[in-house]
């Protein structure tokens, strides 16, 4: 009994630790070194999901507001990878963030498609706001909105 509680504490203080240490507001966000960027413009974010997509067959690319930093990547990566078409030996666990521009890439299983309100519902359990999917349709860049 103590051994959850302590469990349950750890977990509810790294949630905590990583909302407060770590949330954007307007159009800056935090880099891990306390120093603060300008929220990257849709264009620019769009451009780096393609080239992320291009460059890593069988993904998807989502953009996670309020991502912004190696530690958002761990509450991602918790409730994201467990999803049934997320390829967890590629990348770590099979989840990436690009920090700067708040997207996390997912490794999707050969075969399997994005349940996108699944996607949505793990983003927001890690306390952050999913924004857009991106996906390949042939060579386009296929964006859609999960809010």
């Amino acid at each position: 009994m103590l051994f959850h509680q302590i469990k349950r504490f750890l977990g509810l203080f790294v949630v905590v630790t990583l909302i407060q240490g770590c949330s954007t507001s307007g159009a800056v966000a935090k880099k891990s070194t306390g120093t603060q960027f300008k929220e990257v413009s849709k264009e620019a974010r769009d451009a780096v999901a393609l080239k992320t997509l291009q460059s890593e067959p069988n993904s998807a690319v989502v953009f996670a507001r309020g991502a912004c930093c190696q530690s958002c990547s761990i509450g991602v990566r918790t409730k994201v990878a467990t999803l049934s078409f997320v390829d967890q030996s590629r990348f770590n666990k099979g989840i990436q963030l690009d920090a700067k521009t708040q997207l996390v890439t997912l490794a999707l299983k050969p075969g399997e498609r994005v349940v996108p309100i699944a996607l949505k519902m793990a983003v927001e359990a890690a306390g952050f706001t999913p924004v857009d999917l991106y996906q390949l349709d042939g060579d386009e860049l296929k964006s859609s909105s999960l809010r």
